[in-house]
């Protein structure tokens, strides 16, 4: 089955293009055929044309529960008009500053009782979720501290290394009640979001919740830096006893 779309685009130069969709096995792969040139100008009409094709004859990439997908969207839809009251609380208060008392954290720091599910409500999916154990490495093998601000209290700051670029670090703040968690706050690009959270302060919350009493599951995580060999101490005779043995 093929479907030739012409679009026109009223006095746009270049002139009005073609493009070929090939439908394979009742139209689930979607082909475009058409130069890289004449098809950037035209390319929202184009996405259009292929997600309508892709929601008539593909299958759904959702396969969950309409009425959960449903009461997920209204409460992001609802936290959306929110603002991070965190945020606004650490720069009025400049918790962000060593004058600040913050003290140590001990292993009987008393943090909500949730389950990943819990978690997994707050992250508004499961993305954040699956990269909590990689993440809290760094927290686990690193010089990193959970401090606990000694007048306001359940509320810890934690500063975590950017998994992106090794020379910057993020500060967080996470305030959390005998129950729940009640906000979030992170210096990184994405930290002061109100839907969801991002993945350090996901990180946190999951050692401080789940992690620390299951370290099996972080000890799962595999090292590929023992498989990497530093090039500046590899022994030379080796690479030239491999050259004669190809001459």
């Amino acid at each position: 089955m093929v479907y030739t779309v012409t679009l026109h685009q009223g006095l746009v130069s270049p002139p009005p293009v073609s493009c070929t969709l090939f439908l394979e096995k009742v139209c689930t792969s979607v082909t475009i055929c058409c130069q890289l040139s004449s098809i950037v100008p035209f390319i929202g009409d184009y996405v259009r044309i292929v997600c309508t094709l892709s929601n008539r004859y593909c299958k759904s990439l959702s396969t969950g529960s309409e009425d959960e997908d449903m009461a997920l969207a209204c409460k992001m839809r609802y936290l959306s008009t929110k603002v991070n009251s965190l945020k606004t609380f650490v720069e009025e208060n400049c918790l962000d500053k060593k004058s600040v008392k913050w003290e140590v954290a001990t292993d009987s720091l008393e943090f909500p009782n949730i389950s990943e599910d819990d978690i997994r409500n707050l992250t508004c999916g499961v993305y954040q979720l699956t990269l909590c154990p990689s993440y809290i490495q760094e927290y686990l093998e690193g010089d990193v501290d959970i401090l606990v601000h000694s007048e306001f209290h359940g509320l810890i700051r934690v500063k975590l290394q950017s998994r992106h670029v090794s020379s910057r670090q993020y500060l967080l703040w996470i305030q959390f009640s005998e129950s729940e968690i009640t906000a979030w706050y992170c210096r990184c690009r994405a930290g002061a979001r109100v839907v969801g959270v991002c993945s350090y302060v996901a990180a946190v919350i999951w050692f401080l919740a789940v992690g620390r009493h299951n370290r099996e599951a972080i000890s799962s995580i595999q090292d590929w830096s023992e498989f990497v060999t530093d090039a500046a101490v590899i022994d030379e005779s080796e690479d030239s006893d491999d050259s004669e043995v190809e001459e």
